[in-house]
């Protein structure tokens, strides 16, 4: 084993190189690892906004079921009065004529008591 070190204690400069190289590869393994954390991260933020984006279409699409869901409740209703008020105008209807035809009737016998007298 050969000693690290001069005869001023300081590191000879063939260990000194392989500590540089070793400096240097580990440098940029570590500016790989960030770009790769960068790119996820970017990833994320991508990933991030798409989510967001998308859980407000659904709110909007919730927002318009309902909306459209309340407005064909509002027509049954509707629909359902619109039919309870044509039967109703239907049973007067009925009503009026059975009264015309009775006031006819008493026209007519009104009548035919003043031609007997």
């Amino acid at each position: 084993d050969e000693n690290p070190f001069n005869s001023r204690g300081r590191l000879t400069s063939k260990k000194r190189r392989k500590r540089n190289r070793n400096k240097a590869v580990l440098k940029r393994l570590l500016m790989e690892k960030n770009k790769t954390l960068a790119e996820q991260s970017s990833d994320l933020r991508e990933r991030d906004i798409w989510l967001d984006q998308a859980r407000n279409a659904i709110e909007l699409l919730q927002k318009d079921w309902n909306t459209s869901k309340n407005t064909v409740v509002e027509m049954e209703e509707e629909k359902s009065k619109i039919l309870h008020d044509l039967e109703e105008s239907r049973k007067r209807g009925l009503e009026m004529e059975k009264n015309s035809s009775i006031h006819e009737e008493l026209v007519a016998e009104h009548d035919n008591l003043l031609s007997q007298y």
